[in-house]
């Protein structure tokens, strides 16, 4: 299943929590994720927000829209000195900075998925997603997760890359997408190739170079990578075209 690119904001300022702010809500009415997610996601990205804001450096929020179960992801990541104490900060322990120090444990609690990394030379990053409600079956097995970040060249513009992910009864494929140049027409691309990884599914990665390079015919081409993983037969194959 493809994913959405990931929306930026830099946060240098109160400002800026509140545009992102803006931003969760309007990007959940034109993905139409209800509303039992968009609410907690408001309330972590003010918290996450003004994180980066009092004790970040060089700070910025990933926002995208999630299927399977339908919701909202957020991503904060900054390169300040890092968290001293994780477990105490996701606990509301006091912190000698600004702020009470319970805004990250507000915000575990909200997210029906939740992950923190911290390193005191490289920073911060803290993951949330908001689930709208529970899928039936779990989208991803139990042994495999998987992610990713893609963001636009010019925030606000549509994004040429892509990437997606899809699972069988014997493993998984991925594929990242290239769309080639920058803006609306790489954009058509790497959707034309994603499409057709959908059809596909994730049993025939060489099948699905072809089948893209077809889609992908009309538009300005890209360049593309498939990885099948076989967990049965404990193998992994990949086929790529360009650089």
């Amino acid at each position: 299943m493809s994913h959405a690119s990931h929306e930026h904001f830099r946060v240098r300022d109160p400002g800026d929590v509140g545009a992102a702010r803006r931003a969760v809500e309007a990007l959940a009415q034109a993905a139409a994720v209800p509303m039992t997610a968009v609410e907690p996601a408001r309330i972590a990205t003010t918290e996450l927000g003004n994180n980066l804001h009092l004790h970040g450096q060089d700070g910025y929020l990933l926002l995208r829209p999630t299927d399977e179960p339908r919701g909202l992801e957020l991503v904060a990541v900054d390169r300040g000195p890092g968290i001293a104490d994780p477990p105490g900060a996701l606990a509301g322990a006091a912190t000698a900075a600004a702020g009470l120090g319970v805004g990250l444990g507000a915000v575990s609690r909200l997210a029906s998925s939740f992950d923190l990394y911290t390193d005191a030379k490289q920073g911060t990053v803290v993951l949330a997603r908001f689930a709208a409600d529970s899928p039936a079956a779990p989208a991803e097995p139990v042994w495999l997760r998987a992610g990713g970040v893609s963001t636009a060249v010019v925030p606000g513009d549509a994004n040429g890359d892509g990437w997606a992910v899809a699972h069988d009864e014997l493993g998984c494929a991925a594929v990242v997408v290239d769309g080639l140049g920058h803006g609306p027409a790489a954009h058509e691309a790497s959707k034309a190739a994603l499409a057709a990884f959908d059809a596909c599914g994730a049993g025939d990665v060489c099948g699905w170079l072809q089948a893209a390079h077809a889609a992908m015919r009309g538009t300005r081409g890209a360049v593309a990578a498939a990885v099948r993983i076989d967990r049965t037969r404990r193998r992994v194959s990949f086929a790529g075209v360009g650089n």
